[in-house]
């Protein structure tokens, strides 16, 4: 590892696993326990049964990396980006001022996850996780993007009154509880397309700067009295919203948009299936499809698969960031 000027050692109190996650931060790198054999390959988020316990990162240590000199001065400009982690006693921000971007892709979560009442001025994403309680984010204000796409809820989640000055993105993402929204502001776009909700969704009094997309979700009830959407509401044919058992339509409301018949642009499909040879992943011959072979790269890097799949997406540092807009698949 090249240690940058800034280099703190870890505490010895520390586990081997937060340990290698600091010193990995450090270098400006990004601690992915999926692309490392040491801990038992790609995370299945949604099982425990052989879970390897060199995963397990506590919250006391995220907390004092992020929040307590002299390892937040240390931390490169890129924030805390983690991937297939474990939190087994889940994770408590509430009331925490955060300056750091937070990144947690591929996560499990045992214990609850409350980020009420934390400010944050950076992107914060907790993407193609799991979280086994409710996720509170309760007067949550964040200064850029939230997103909390192609995640599950199994205890629902709380954002009542939160402020995001920048999108809300819930796209592909499963909840079993309720999903409360009321009185949230959000000045970019609301994104919960292809989504399944299946509890209660509330957006009572809440307030959207932008765009509102449901296309392609289903929800088990929605409402959206005294909503406020400045941009466009996009419903889409596919939208199925449940009230008192029986499925009401959308009629003509909204619309998916029609598919782009624009060629692909980027990179080409020989230089990607060379690419994906060189980051270990066999026989690129059997993926036909170019998004495939896209999704299965991303997921090696230790992203969200979600070439194609997500609409008003904001990370412009993705290398497939203009091709995936430019073709967007319904």
């Amino acid at each position: 590892m090249n240690y940058a000027l800034s280099y703190i050692e870890p505490k010895k109190s520390w586990t081997g696993q937060e340990q290698w996650v600091w010193k990995k931060l450090c270098c400006g790198e990004e601690p992915n326990f999926n692309a490392d054999p040491r801990f038992g390959g790609l995370l299945d988020v949604k099982q425990t049964n052989g879970l390897c316990e060199g995963r397990e990162i506590s919250p006391g240590f995220l907390l004092e990396i992020i929040l307590n000199d002299p390892y937040r001065g240390a931390l490169s400009s890129r924030g805390v980006h983690i991937t297939g982690a474990w939190f087994k006693s889940g994770l408590d921000l509430s009331g925490k001022t955060l300056d750091q971007e937070i990144r947690m892709e591929g996560c499990r979560f045992d214990g609850a996850v409350d980020l009420s009442n934390m400010k944050s001025t950076q992107n914060v994403l907790f993407s193609n996780s799991y979280f086994k309680e409710t996720f509170h984010a309760k007067q949550m204000a964040v200064k850029k993007n939230f997103y909390l796409r192609t995640s599950v809820f199994s205890g629902g989640i709380s954002m009542v009154g939160a402020t995001i000055s920048g999108s809300l993105d819930l796209t592909l993402s499963r909840s079993e509880g309720n999903v409360q929204l009321d009185s949230a502001t959000i000045n970019g776009n609301c994104v919960i397309a292809d989504a399944e909700f299946l509890s209660h969704t509330g957006m009572v009094g809440a307030k959207v700067g932008g765009d509102m997309d449901i296309a392609g979700s289903n929800l088990a009830s929605l409402d959206v009295s005294n909503i406020s959407i400045k941009g466009i509401l996009r419903v889409g044919a596919s939208s199925k919203i449940l009230r008192n058992g029986a499925e009401k339509g959308n009629g003509k409301n909204g619309g998916a948009a029609p598919k782009s018949k624009e060629k692909d642009i980027g990179m080409p499909m020989g230089e990607i299936k060379e690419y994906a040879a060189s980051l270990g992943i066999n026989s690129v011959s059997k993926y036909r499809r170019r998004e495939d072979l896209i999704h299965a790269i991303q997921l090696i890097e230790g992203h969200t698969d979600c070439f194609k799949r997500i609409r008003g997406c904001a990370l412009s540092d993705c290398k497939w960031f203009k091709d995936c807009l430019t073709q967007i698949r319904r």
